[in-house]
């Protein structure tokens, strides 16, 4: 994906983000494994499982999962993206590089700083 197509996309992601939440922090970054356009942002992402998010610590309490349905829009995952950067504190990481779908349901998600 170029930069100008993921500067879109991550502009979208922002306004959507700012409707739905007070405290926005993700920042989209991803190039093969999400949505591909802005228009893609609206549509089913096709996960299904639980999205787990660690913060990179070591606190359980502070492990942040959500049950993802297929129906589930590029838009409302982003959402869960967000509330797992606020839920586990982890700042530093707000960048969404990937989302990993596991065999055994996990969703994974890869964060940078």
């Amino acid at each position: 994906m170029d930069y100008e197509t993921r500067d879109k996309i991550d502009f979208a992601v922002q306004l959507y983000l700012s409707q739905v939440s007070n405290d926005v922090k993700l920042v989209f970054s991803m190039d093969k494994t999400g949505p591909e356009s802005v228009q893609q942002l609206e549509m089913p992402a096709q996960l299904s499982g639980v999205l787990e998010y660690d913060g990179w610590g070591d606190d359980e309490s502070k492990v942040y999962r959500h049950h993802v349905l297929p129906h589930y829009t590029w838009y409302r995952i982003m959402e869960l993206v967000n509330e797992a950067i606020n839920h586990t504190g982890d700042f530093h990481h707000i960048f969404l590089e990937r989302i990993y779908p596991q065999e055994d349901g996990t969703i994974t998600l890869y964060m940078g700083s």
